[in-house]
């Protein structure tokens, strides 16, 4: 401890927080100081001494804390950062609505949707759904009067219904077959053309498809393994999703995936041990990997093994820092890890010069290396949220393919973008494509708004 410093302790809900500083850092500097401690970003920390708002530029000696002060943190609503993904089940993209009116269009049982809506308990809709089957565009009605065309029972839907016991209808639904043009009757004068019967083509097996599309798509499907029918289709698969089930380990036999090319494992309860990474980094042409909304806290070493890789996302995680190895990934366009804790970038990111969009909102950085300037490519920077003052000097002279910098909510001011060099060709680059997706109509406030206009 140098004598400038002093001991001060910060009061935050029910935690008492001790802090050795010194006496001469601005109040903005205990408050990055405190980001990793509280999880609350500077923007969002409100510190009071003796009843009194401490201000950002003022020292805490101008500020009347001395030796053994103490200090209060109240954390504003909406700058706390994520705490970990939800465990448990599948999230469902679409809610579904208890107690309203009902749905403009219905949703069936065991089969296909259907195109209009019945209602429940009601009226006779004019449209009805099926259940168990295929959907008939028309459907009859129940409980009211006849339907002019009769929905099909156990078949595809015939386009005019049939008569029984009346006057022979000239044209007639199919009974369990594909639908016939004309149709015979049953109990009145024959038909002028006798119905034909077809068999229907059995849908294929799930494997079957898998195995002719290349694709697994089982997300959302509540899964707490990846079946074991997936293993037999390996040679064939290229994608394979299974985001947004519970699925808490990732088996050996991951690595007989070798023609994989895409894989999604977002929104699962992966931790570090319950994945196989010297197994999955041995799938040397995989080029997008989705690991979002997981519980990983580091990433290993043999990341840096999967060369083709494209794309990486491991937003929403624990992560406290990124492997050197990364710099291995040459061919990697965008690269996601927002949402995590890290404190620090690897040098070796300069490597990866075919970096196109970058993520890195909602951490602990405090700066950027210098290498970072190396990526020439880069179109996209998104650092909101962030303890940043500052970027790298020659980052805009360098990556000249800029032209979205979203710095919201960080320590980044005008006046410091202002006088960086290359700043005047960014906001060219910026204004022009801002112009260019208002004059398709496209407004998207994290990408157009850009944040130099609003710090």
């Amino acid at each position: 401890m140098e004598e400038s410093d002093i001991k001060i302790t910060v009061k935050f809900t029910t935690q008492s927080i001790p802090i050795t500083i010194s006496h001469d850092s601005t109040v903005q500097r205990l408050k990055t100081i405190l980001l990793p401690l509280t999880s609350i970003f500077p923007p969002g920390q409100k510190l009071i001494f003796k009843g009194r708002l401490l201000e950002n530029d003022k020292s805490l000696r101008e500020s009347g804390v001395n030796n053994g002060a103490k200090i209060m943190l109240v954390g504003t609503r909406g700058f706390f950062r994520w705490d970990g993904p939800t465990i448990g089940g599948a999230p469902s993209r679409i809610a579904s609505m208890r107690g309203r009116a009902p749905s403009r269009f219905a949703s069936t049982r065991g089969g296909a949707a259907s195109r209009f809506a019945s209602t429940i308990g009601g009226a006779p809709s004019r449209f009805g759904s099926t259940i168990g089957g295929t959907p008939s565009p028309i459907a009859s009605t129940i409980g009211g009067a006849p339907s002019r065309f009769a929905s099909p029972i156990g078949g595809y839907p015939s386009r005019f219904a049939s008569t029984i016991g009346g006057n022979p209808s000239q044209i007639a639904s199919t009974i369990g077959g594909a639908p016939s043009r004309f149709a015979s009757t049953m109990g009145g004068a024959p038909s002028r053309i006798a119905s034909t019967k077809k068999n229907i083509k059995v849908e294929k097996s799930r494997t079957e498809r898998w195995k002719a599309t290349n694709i697994v798509a089982l997300a959302e499907c509540n899964l707490k393994d990846i079946p074991d029918e997936v293993w037999p289709c390996a040679p064939f698969i290229r994608i394979l999703d299974v985001s947004h089930n519970s699925i808490q380990h990732v088996p050996d036999r991951i690595d007989c995936l070798t023609g994989l090319r895409k894989l999604y494992l977002n929104g699962n309860a992966l931790s570090d041990e319950s994945i196989s990474w010297q197994r999955l980094t041995s799938l040397k042409l995989l080029q997008v990997l989705f690991l979002s909304r997981n519980c990983l806290n580091t990433l290993p070493s043999t990341l840096g093994l999967l060369t083709s890789l494209q794309q990486l996302n491991v937003a929403n995680n624990l992560l406290t820092a990124l492997p050197i190895e990364i710099g291995n990934l040459t061919e990697l366009e965008i690269l996601k890890v927002n949402n995590n804790r890290i404190s620090s970038i690897p040098s070796s990111i300069g490597n990866c010069t075919s970096l196109v969009e970058v993520d890195l909102s909602l951490n602990h950085l405090s700066e950027l290396p210098d290498e970072f300037c190396s990526l020439h490519n880069l179109k996209a920077l998104y650092i909101s949220n962030n303890a940043m003052k500052s970027l790298p000097n020659s980052f805009f002279m360098m990556c000249t393919q800029l032209s979205i910098l979203d710095h919201h909510h960080t320590e980044i001011t005008m006046d410091t973008l202002w006088q960086t060099d290359g700043w005047e060709d960014f906001e060219e680059r910026r204004r022009a494509k801002r112009r260019k997706r208002n004059d398709f109509g496209v407004i998207n406030s994290a990408e157009s708004d850009e944040d130099a206009d609003k710090n």
